[in-house]
């Protein structure tokens, strides 16, 4: 009786031990299942996400292109037409007897016509989805009207009276004659222009194969742009987007964005923005505050650059206040903060965020200072952003723990179930 109660306590012995290591070879098997599944899982929503930020990136940078070769050619042309009206007032003064203020005066009489014309081409240099080469290449003729007309309020006015004679009711010599041409930097603010059509057809047509015709195509009327809708938020711009009562009131996709809501869902299901601080996401030069102010009622407005009919989150600190705004379609976009802000140094984020609070592109730090009366831009602070992001998974932190957890109580149970094996069979020898 008793040999056959030890054979069958060894036989379930040995059956344990032979159990137990099926269980740890399984825990093994299962755990690196739900590694690699959680690592797949992680890798589709990596990818996913890297795509997007890729696409957003490429359009980014070539907004940004855009938009810096527009404001280097706008300011060469100021600087053109404001060296021409110099050239001339200073050869008028120097034909002229020696006359206290001349210069000012001159000044003066051409702030108008100057304004008038600085204006003309500022607008034309506007209107992000309209900028074509014939647009910018029909400024000249513009430009050239402008300076003429400078040219003529110059020559109606007595002090400009170049050929030395001061009687009233004697003519002035015209100016051109006197060798004072408000056109003599034409062809290089001509040339200006035509680089500057040519640089944007090439911009514009690398635009087009980046799909960024639609940022300026909302073909549902949620309030978002198609290609936000398509590389931000993943939303089909042929469908109806789900709208939401809100306060009383039915609010679009658009709206939700707005007032820090998912755009995808029916119900108000709230973002929560990824920290910029530790965000590994690329910096674009398409996002960026770009000036700070106080208005008539002390309060911070902030100004900036996005993408066109584009979504952008604002990260104040060091209060800190999140915010997100909207862009017009040329890519401007400006807010102003209804909260107090106290006096110090703050810092101002700017990033492309979607509707996980994933963050896909940011802009540079904006740094600056505010008193009781002014608010300014000021040195940066100095860079502290880490780019050591890790993500978790089935072997990290608390998970790892547990799994060893596991693995060290089966091994302890098969030890001990394959000693009392072997000693049994030794009592039974």
């Amino acid at each position: 009786m008793k040999k056959q109660f030890t054979s069958l306590l060894t036989k379930g012995a040995r059956g344990w031990g032979i159990l137990s290591i099926f269980i740890i070879i399984f825990t093994f098997v299962f755990v690196g299942g739900l590694a690699h599944a959680d690592s797949t899982s992680t890798s589709t929503t990596t990818d996913s996400i890297a795509l997007k930020t890729a696409k957003l990136q490429q359009v980014s940078a070539t907004v940004a292109s855009i938009k810096t070769s527009v404001d280097q050619a706008r300011t060469q042309i100021h600087g053109l037409i404001e060296q021409s009206i110099s050239d001339a007032i200073k050869k008028i003064v120097s034909q002229n007897p020696p006359t206290h203020g001349l210069a000012e005066h001159l000044n003066a009489v051409v702030e108008a016509p100057r304004q008038a014309l600085l204006k003309n081409v500022d607008d034309g240099l506007s209107g992000f989805a309209t900028m074509t080469p014939a647009r910018i290449k029909s400024l000249s003729g513009v430009i050239s009207s402008g300076l003429k007309n400078i040219q003529k309020s110059l020559d109606a006015d007595p002090a400009s009276n170049v050929s030395g004679s001061n009687q009233a009711g004697v003519n002035n010599q015209d100016l051109a004659l006197a060798g004072i041409n408000l056109l003599n930097h034409e062809q290089d603010i001509n040339a200006v222009l035509d680089s500057l059509a040519n640089t944007v057809e090439s911009q514009y047509k690398e635009l087009g194969d980046q799909q960024g015709s639609l940022l300026f195509k909302d073909s549902n009327g949620d309030g978002i742009s198609d290609y936000e809708k398509i590389f931000v938020y993943g939303i089909d711009p042929n469908k109806q987007s789900p709208t939401t009562l809100y306060e009383g009131k039915k609010i679009t996709a658009g709206e939700k964005v707005l007032l820090g809501f998912d755009p995808t869902q029916a119900g108000l299901v709230k973002i929560n923005p990824e920290d910029v601080k530790v965000s590994t996401a690329p910096v674009s030069q398409a996002y960026k505050v770009s000036a700070v102010a106080l208005n008539t009622e002390k309060k911070i407005v902030l100004n900036g650059q996005a993408l066109p009919n584009g979504f952008v989150t604002l990260y104040i600190y060091s209060t800190p206040i999140v915010v997100t705004v909207k862009a017009n379609a040329d890519g401007e976009w400006q807010y102003i903060l209804d909260k107090e802000l106290e006096n110090g140094n703050h810092t101002v984020y700017t990033a492309a965020v979607n509707n996980t609070g994933k963050i896909l592109a940011k802009g540079n730090v904006f740094a600056f200072a505010k008193t009781a009366d002014a608010a300014t831009e000021s040195a940066l602070p100095p860079d502290n952003i880490s780019t050591d992001v890790s993500r978790p998974g089935v072997f990290s932190n608390n998970n790892l723990l547990i799994v060893l957890s596991i693995v060290a109580v089966l091994v302890i149970i098969a030890l001990l179930i394959m000693g009392i094996t072997s000693r049994n069979q030794k009592e039974n020898k």
